[in-house]
């Protein structure tokens, strides 16, 4: 009796052992998104939503979600996770409260590493779908990191990539990001597999990074007023021309004081663009704008704006 006991139990032993190899196979890649489906490239019309590209069935790619309109609409769209791309803090909260996920995985205007991009394709692996990538303007950052991921996973033939970059309108200036994805290629499933990354809704960054982009922020508005002949925003009841100017000033003497290790030209270059944008604020304090006050803010927002485009061509693209 005790022997066929024995026996019973060696037998349900090895059943046991059966069921768990069925059951539990090897990990395999799965990608929420309905991966390897057609790229598609779609413009998507949407005013909270700047350059918005629908990428693929499951990817979409764009500029930062305007305020609250912003994440509604995804939410309308079905996207159900943010990635930003971008140094600016996200914003956690209002995503949260139209039931997104955020996601903060930032990269530079220089390119995208190897290793990023693998943090990019296990987030569209892993997070649910579909998901929207998006940096500041979504001209440049967002339509890199979308088409390294979309590469990287196999879902884009590798010479649609750089196709995407120009539909999305990123410059030929930013040679990193055009190389990047050039020489993109897919991953290895098993290598994607066993990469651990820690997707948190925001990381730190550095005071400098903070800085261009508060600097950014203020002069966005400026472009916005000028573009307004000068008059008050109706979209941003609460900005003030003058003001804005001011605060983009103190962005550049905060920009002035970070030791950057970039040489004297550097520094010219920010000094010369505080006070272009603090003799913009001083003109526009307290003043009603006639035609000629109008042509010279606008001559002074290009000022600065072409100050910046040199700095950033010299030391950051």
């Amino acid at each position: 009796m005790n022997r066929t006991l024995g026996v019973i139990a060696i037998l349900a032993a090895l059943m046991v052992s059966v069921v768990v190899l069925v059951v539990a196979p090897p990990k395999k890649l799965v990608h929420r998104n309905d991966a390897v489906s057609e790229t598609v490239f779609e413009m998507v019309a949407a005013e909270e939503l700047p350059n918005c590209w629908k990428v693929s069935d499951g990817l979409y790619s764009g500029g930062q979600p305007e305020g609250e309109a912003g994440f509604a609409k995804l939410t309308e769209m079905g996207v159900r996770t943010v990635i930003s791309v971008d140094g600016a803090k996200p914003e956690v909260e209002l995503a949260e409260q139209h039931g997104l996920r955020y996601v903060h995985l930032p990269h530079g205007y220089d390119g995208v590493s190897d290793e990023h991009a693998q943090k990019l394709c296990k987030a569209l692996i892993e997070l649910e779908g579909p998901v929207y990538i998006h940096c500041h303007h979504g001209h440049h950052r967002s339509p890199a990191a979308a088409a390294m991921a979309s590469i990287g996973l196999g879902n884009m033939p590798k010479e649609k990539g750089e196709e995407f970059l120009k539909l999305a309108g990123t410059s030929d200036r930013y040679q990193g990001l055009y190389q990047s994805v050039a020489g993109a290629s897919e991953y290895d499933e098993d290598s994607l597999c066993s990469l651990e990354v820690e997707f948190s809704p925001t990381v730190p960054t550095p005071p400098e990074v903070q800085s261009m982009v508060a600097a950014e922020k203020h002069f966005d508005a400026l472009k916005r007023f000028s573009k307004n002949k000068w008059q008050q925003l109706e979209s941003h009841p609460d900005l003030d021309a003058s003001h804005e100017a001011l605060l983009l000033a103190e962005q550049f003497a905060e920009l002035m004081r970070v030791d950057s290790g970039r040489g004297q030209e550097y520094a010219e270059l920010l000094k010369t663009s505080q006070q272009n944008a603090f003799q913009l604020h001083t003109f526009l304090y307290g003043k009603t704008m006639s035609a000629e006050p109008i042509s010279l803010a606008d001559k002074m927002v290009t000022e600065i704006g072409n100050e910046c485009r040199s700095c950033h061509a010299n030391f950051r693209d």
